[in-house]
Parts: structure tokens; C-alpha cells; sequence
């Protein structure tokens, strides 16, 4: 990313992270519209990265990781703690790809055979 990227990213920590501190409920708005946006963005990303000879586009594991940045810079300025976003961020991404290429790569519910 570039300074004005880098910029940009630091100021919505740093909103989102005040947010969090004074009005929790608008935060979490806030925060669930981010996450809707992200994970278009890695649905979007994972079907041009498995069909990367009609347009080649870099993983979606950067968005991911952007993601852990802002919630990293949320969590050293306001104490606010969130477990699940990455891991949803992440099992949306492996999802759409196991889609796209065999179901079978990923499952979420799979129940073991007996024998």
C-alpha cells in the first residue's frame, strides 16, 4: 500500500476505535457493514484468483490481513476484543474457493464414518 492507503487505513482504526469506546452499538454497525464489504471483496477475489487465466487478481488473504490490521489498531486503543471476525473472513475465503474448485476440500459439518 501506498502512504495515502497506509493513511486512509489508519484513520478508520482509529474512528472505529473511538466508536468502541463511546457508542458500542454504532461501532457494531459500523463493523458488520466492514465485514459485509470485506467478505464481497474475498467472494469476489476468490472467484477471479480460481479462474486466473481470464483475470488474475492477487488472494484474498490480503484483505484478511488488512483486516487484522485495523482490528489490531481497534483493540490497542480501545480495549475491544472480537474473536470471530477473522475466522469468519477467513472460512468465507476457503469456502467460495472450495466451491469453486471441489466441494469436497471443504466442509464444515462432516461427520466421521463408522466403521
Amino acid at each position: 500500500m501506498g502512504k495515502a492507503a497506509d493513511r486512509r487505513m489508519a484513520s478508520k482504526a482509529k474512528y472505529l476505535a473511538e466508536l468502541a469506546a463511546t457508542d458500542p452499538k454504532m461501532f457494531q454497525m459500523e463493523w458488520e457493514k466492514r465485514m459485509d464489504g470485506w467478505i464481497f471483496e474475498i467472494r469476489t477475489r476468490a472467484e477471479k484468483f480460481a479462474n486466473a487465466k481470464a483475470n488474475p487478481m492477487k488472494p484474498a488473504f490480503e484483505v484478511i490481513a488488512k483486516a487484522q490490521k485495523i482490528l489490531k489498531e481497534i483493540r490497542l486503543n480501545s480495549g475491544f476484543n472480537d474473536h470471530s471476525s477473522i475466522n469468519v473472513l477467513t472460512d468465507e475465503y476457503c469456502k467460495k474457493l472450495a466451491y469453486l474448485i471441489d466441494e469436497r476440500l471443504y466442509r464444515l459439518s462432516i461427520k466421521p464414518r463408522r466403521k
